[in-house]
């Protein structure tokens, strides 16, 4: 038994159990008596009070677990809308039509003795190839306009979808058409009416009324037949939407298949009306509940057997919604506070497997095998020397360059003095080999590779002032190359700073001329003008 399952005691009238009560009473809220009613009520209208129709299958059910087995059908929509069931208001329910199809067992059942026809007719005369001439083909089209079933043999073999069986019918068919020119409806409907394979009329079977509540969509429930009455409360069928009262005979579980041979009224005594409100139907539906019932007669006649019904039907019973402390008020609390049922609507995803751990490469290699890849102490040999002779070479070219360039500048240096002497023994400064005065000492490889991730945006140089150079005023415009102001170059301020070209009797001589007669006497007898000067430090 489910722990849900409270079975709870009624009375005749309300408020009976307060009466020559034994024990202290709870109140209604604190008793959750009415709260558990409605949801366990509201389950089973969504699961198990209406017949079902079809569900959709789950992985590892078993075909036909749920409901029996269904001919073959076609699901035609008609319409959405509220449906509300005693004091359950169900939203977004769907109603769809389930027209039964004949199975192809029934339609071949006739093909042999058309077949037979057409073979005694074959056989008592031969047929020639046949031209297709335009009276034979305008009578074919008469043909195929009158007869279905002639217009879809055609279109099979059009379009190579029609059996062998079809072929040879339609061949027989065009050459009867051919050897008996006569009216092509005369024809193509006492001959042709048999074969009807590619369609699927419909069975003997009534339509059945097929409902899907939005809180279970995974199953269709049929509308149960019997006496049943519809009647539109407001609107009218010009209306898009109008509200429709349908009165259901509901038949309790066991006595859902009751022999044909036991009388009406054993069966009204066991089963009861369902009063059912859609509130915005379509017209569409009416008209399909109107169809279902059998139309305006059935339900004039249906309408007087519920009358009949009404002065029948049972007398309502209550429930006690106050309860004494005991275990059936603690089950009721906790069948009424537990969630209702939810069903997915989805498949759930699928549990991600857990990634496996990775095993290091190098763990299965010898460390012998390991020392074949490693350089040897000659080819770290070699790889040094080579490093530190491009290093010489280097720093012979870098003071080749120094002791030229004070040559021709005059500027002094902090070697020998003389062009004859040494080498320089300074080497060319090195990123690591720089080292500044009170600078902090090199980072590790640790923090070089925190500092590595900053981003070249997080270093923000300083702002230039702009201002004039003789006068230091701000917030003027400036001349010459952003240096000096108007009023510093209208005084001549800003000449004095700009260097000039010597030779030319307009403008002052440079401001620096190089001086090399003191620093290197052996110099003296070259007259070096400053163009050479220029060229020479070119080169």
């Amino acid at each position: 038994m489910n722990l849900y399952d409270v079975q709870l005691e009624t009375g005749s009238e309300r408020g009976w159990e307060t009466k020559d009560a034994a024990e202290e009473l709870k109140s209604v809220a604190e008793s959750r008596v009415f709260a558990y009613s409605l949801q366990r009520s509201r389950e089973k209208w969504l699961n198990s009070v209406f017949p079902k129709f079809t569900s959709k299958s789950k992985k590892g059910s078993k075909a036909g677990s749920d409901t029996s087995a269904v001919l073959p059908h076609d699901l035609r929509f008609r319409g959405i809308c509220e449906v509300q069931i005693g004091p359950h208001i169900f939203s977004n329910t769907s109603f769809q039509e389930a027209v039964y199809l004949t199975p192809a067992t029934d339609q071949t059942s006739s093909i042999p003795s058309y077949v037979g026809l057409t073979s005694n007719a074959a056989s008592h005369s031969t047929f020639e190839p046949t031209t297709a001439s335009p009276a034979l083909i305008d009578q074919i089209n008469a043909a195929a306009a009158t007869n279905p079933v002639l217009a879809s043999l055609l279109q099979l073999a059009s379009t190579g979808q029609a059996t062998q069986d079809q072929l040879q019918m339609l061949s027989v068919t065009i050459r009867s058409l051919a050897a008996n020119p006569i009216h092509s409806s005369h024809y193509g409907q006492s001959n042709l009416a048999p074969v009807a394979t590619s369609t699927s009329p419909a069975s003997k079977k009534d339509a059945d009324l097929v409902v899907t509540f939005a809180e279970s969509s995974q199953i269709r429930f049929v509308i149960p037949r019997g006496i049943a009455v519809c009647e539109p409360v407001s609107g009218t069928g010009n209306d898009l939407e109008f509200d429709v009262v349908l009165y259901v005979q509901l038949h309790n579980k066991e006595n859902v298949n009751t022999p044909a041979g036991h009388s009406q009224n054993s069966s009204y005594d066991k089963s009861h009306m369902l009063r059912m409100t859609l509130r915005g139907a379509s017209e569409s539906l009416w008209n399909t509940i109107n169809h279902w019932i059998g139309g305006e007669d059935i339900i004039k006649a249906n309408r007087e057997i519920l009358d009949g019904l009404k002065a029948k039907r049972r007398r309502k019973t209550y429930l006690a919604y106050r309860l004494p402390e005991g275990s059936v008020l603690d089950r009721v609390r906790a069948a009424s506070s537990a969630p209702y049922p939810m069903k997915f609507l989805k498949p759930p995803a699928s549990i991600p497997r857990p990634r496996r751990s990775k095993k290091t490469i190098l763990s299965n290699v010898s460390q012998a095998s390991l020392t074949s890849y490693l350089p040897s102490s000659e080819t770290q040999t070699t790889t040094l020397s080579r490093r530190k002779r491009n290093t010489a070479e280097l720093t012979e070219n870098y003071n080749a360059a120094l002791d030229l360039a004070a040559a021709i500048t005059g500027a002094g240096q902090t070697g020998s003095s003389t062009s004859n002497g040494p080498a320089h023994s300074s080497t060319i400064p090195t990123p690591n080999s720089v080292v500044l005065a009170g600078a902090p000492p090199p980072p590790s490889k640790k923090q070089k590779s925190r500092t590595s991730r900053k981003t070249a945006n997080d270093f923000q140089p300083a702002a230039t002032e702009i201002k004039c150079r003789s006068c230091q005023a701000t917030n003027v415009p400036l001349m010459l190359g952003g240096r000096f102001c108007r009023t510093c170059v209208e005084a001549g301020r800003g000449t004095a700073d700009i260097p000039q070209v010597p030779g030319h009797g307009s403008r002052a001589s440079a401001s620096y001329t190089p001086n090399i007669h003191q620093r290197h006497p052996d110099l003296m007898q070259w007259q070096i003008s400053p163009l050479a000067t220029l060229q020479i430090a070119l080169m």
